[in-house]
């Protein structure tokens, strides 16, 4: 019984690291979208 808890625990950790890398994608889409129209002084 113990392993089917790890088993459901592993499937969820891959989902939200699948969720993550999305997440990451449209972060670093949206800044790049972001500089081209207010080029963001680094200070």
């Amino acid at each position: 019984r113990s392993g089917s808890v790890i088993e459901e625990f592993r499937s969820e950790l891959a989902e939200l690291r699948m969720q993550n890398e999305r997440l990451n994608a449209e972060c670093s889409d949206l800044k790049r979208k972001l500089s081209k129209v207010a080029p963001i002084k680094r200070v």
